[in-house]
């Protein structure tokens, strides 16, 4: 009994022992971050959420557990002040098996949010939006296109509503039907659907309701069924409203059936429009023949005699000839250009023609056109008069010859071989344009070895930058020996050219810098070096900037700077986008393209800046550098106090083809 007693007595002390040691056992993860993410300090609370995305995927949570962080996930996404924090907890939710509906809900906040939750969100809203939801998106869309919407809000809209799945598409059919205008910002932006989806889309363009029917074709016209599919639209080529009927015709152009030759054959006689999507589904088809190319030569629209010219080409008939011949006097350029193919193909005989015309010819733009016709065709008589044509004639001309002499390939290296023996200096230089267009291992060679026995620095420098550019490892030796030339311009090219070839390259280029003292050669081989990221290159840049340089010397020191990783550098030419002087500018524009992506970050800080001048220069730089980054800002910037701002802006989105049309 008294054993017993003394048991009792000590049973309060043992179970204080038991708290006392579980107090000094370590916590849950879980358990220690749910007591972090209720502090008031956001880094605490940034570094729990960091710490649960570490964890989480190893652990097997309790049900309890599991519903007290996702409580606490759900309330710190919805409203915790702290962006960061907020973010961190939307991406937490899938870890913890969020319910999809709740997901949902904090999406379409998101949306409305930083630029970073609604990128999440736009992410997100496509896995787990329903029917009611995307319908509640598109009417958000409908109704904010037509109100004062702030720019930020209706792109998100369009970048979403633009990952619309085809599973509600027939929803979308009547909506574009009846405003397309406000949604061809998404149509232009829709990822190409699966062949039961263009199925689903030729049904609803049959429907009996108008404003789907519209809008399905619309679709269509973008993503075009097969041709079997097409066909089943055949009954609404005679369709009273001129719209549908030019839809259903430009989809025959891209899908072109024989179970609906008869319709494309009557068609030839229609407007413009539909008469020219015809003779493209039927030349695609095989099935244009001569005497309908006939009449469509006789057409007054150019479009439908280019397409009648193409249609004489398998006629051996003279008179067919003759009118091909008669349709390279056509005041329509492209209806020339067809000609000049049709008789092309024809052979020896339609070639002579064509050439005929084209020395008799003295306008440049015709000649191109005469020539553009025949540049394909692999013949000696074609191969000389490109070649011809790249040593004197017009810039047009030169860059069908160069186009031309590029689908030769190695056909065209004994005429241009010939070419690069010519004394003057314009022939030479054109030989090289012409071996780099063809490429291949044949041409190279004649490259190198004209790169070897070439006297003038200009043709060298082209020849050696051609080689560089498609590092051509026997082309190193006169790289480097080039380095050294009194030519600033030859000299200039080898230093680049040498940084294409990696640590070889960049081997001979610290070479020259220990073992030369000429200013002019350790000059370009630093800035070669500098662009490299070699700091050997980077140490001689910047004990050569000094206040003593001109502008545009000290501009050209900044950009190799900016370009080797120099943040100061980058900084400055980023500040002299500011400038009053036009010049100024311009060269800091140039320089700042040149670093490329490099100054993607402080071309962004620079769209804050107080400088209208500097905000509108940095916008026009991302959009020439296809900064996708820097969208969102660029979009707020189309509601920019500053007209020349906004109008920077709306070019620069223009360049990214991402900005919704109001």
């Amino acid at each position: 009994m008294r054993r017993y007693r003394l048991w009792l007595a000590a049973l309060p002390f043992c179970g204080l022992g038991v708290l006392a040691l579980l107090r000094w056992l370590p916590a849950s993860p879980v358990d220690a971050a749910l007591r972090e993410l209720a502090s008031p300090d956001a880094t605490q609370r940034r570094a729990a959420l960091r710490r649960l995305q570490d964890a989480l995927p190893t652990m097997a949570l309790p049900h309890e557990q599991r519903r007290q962080l996702t409580d606490r996930l759900v309330a710190l996404a919805e409203h915790d002040p702290n962006a960061t924090v907020r973010l961190q907890a939307l991406a937490l939710l899938p870890m913890v098996q969020a319910p999809i509906a709740t997901v949902r809900r904090l999406a379409l906040r998101a949306l409305k949010r930083s630029a970073a939750e609604a990128y999440w969100a736009t992410e997100v809203l496509p896995q787990v939006a329903d029917a009611t939801t995307w319908e509640r998106l598109m009417d958000a869309y409908e109704r904010r296109t037509t109100e004062h919407l702030h720019p930020v809000q209706r792109d998100r809209l369009v970048r979403l509503l633009r990952q619309l799945p085809p599973t509600h598409w027939r929803r979308l059919c009547r909506r574009i039907g009846q405003r397309p205008s406000v949604w061809q910002p998404i149509v232009a932006g829709l990822r190409a659907p699966s062949a039961a989806t263009r199925r689903e889309l030729v049904r609803c363009a049959l429907s009996d309701d108008a404003a789907t029917r519209e809008g399905a074709l619309l679709l269509l016209t973008r993503f075009p069924p097969d041709p079997q599919e097409a066909a089943h639209l055949a009954p609404l080529a005679h369709h009273p409203d001129p719209k549908v009927r030019e839809a259903v015709f430009r989809i025959f152009a891209q899908a072109p059936s024989r179970q609906i030759l008869a319709q494309l054959k009557a068609a030839l006689n229609a407007p413009p429009p539909i008469a020219h999507y015809a003779s493209i589904a039927l030349l695609r088809l095989g099935s244009l023949h001569p005497e309908e190319g006939r009449k469509l030569l006789k057409r007054p629209d150019a479009v439908l005699r280019a397409q009648g010219a193409l249609a004489l080409a398998p006629s051996d008939d003279e008179r067919d000839f003759q009118q091909l011949c008669a349709a390279l006097h056509d005041a329509d350029l492209e209806v020339v250009r067809t000609a000049a193919a049709a008789l092309a193909a024809k052979g020896t005989k339609g070639i002579t023609a064509v050439l005929r015309f084209y020395r008799a010819e003295p306008r440049p733009e015709r000649r191109a056109a005469l020539l553009g016709g025949i540049a394909g065709v692999a013949h000696p008589q074609v191969i000389a008069m490109l070649v011809a044509a790249l040593k004197g004639g017009d810039w047009r001309e030169r860059a069908v010859a160069l186009s031309g002499l590029a689908l030769q390939r190695d056909k065209a290296l004994p005429a241009i071989e010939a070419l690069t023996q010519s004394p003057h200096r314009e022939e030479r230089l054109a030989a090289v344009d012409a071996l780099n267009a063809i490429g291949t291992p044949a041409a190279l060679k004649k490259l190198l070895r004209l790169a070897q026995t070439e006297t003038d620095p200009q043709v060298q420098a082209q020849a050696l930058t051609t080689l560089s550019n498609r590092r051509v490892k026997e082309a190193l030796p006169l790289l480097a020996q080039a380095l050294r030339s009194k030519d600033t311009d030859l000299a200039s090219c080898a230093a680049f050219g040498l940084t294409r070839y990696g640590a070889q390259g960049r081997g001979i280029l610290r070479d020259a810098l220990q073992h030369t003292s000429d200013p002019q050669t350790r000059h370009l081989v630093a800035r070669a070096l500098a662009i490299a990221g070699d700091k050997a290159g980077m140490s001689e840049l910047t004990r050569r900037l000094s206040a003593n340089l001109s502008e545009d010397q000290r501009t050209a020191l900044l950009q190799s700077l900016a370009r080797a990783g120099d943040p100061k550098a980058l900084q400055e030419l980023v500040e002299l986008l500011g400038s009053d002087r036009p010049l100024t500018r311009l060269r800091a524009r140039a320089a700042l393209f040149a670093v490329g992506g490099l100054a993607v970050p402080a071309l962004m800080n620079a769209l804050n800046d107080a400088n209208p001048r500097r905000r509108a220069e940095a916008a026009l730089l991302l959009g020439a550098l296809r900064a996708t980054v820097a969208r969102e800002k660029l979009v707020a910037l189309t509601a920019d106090n500053d007209p020349q701002v906004r109008d920077a802006a709306q070019r620069a989105l223009a360049r990214l083809d991402v900005l919704p049309l109001p």
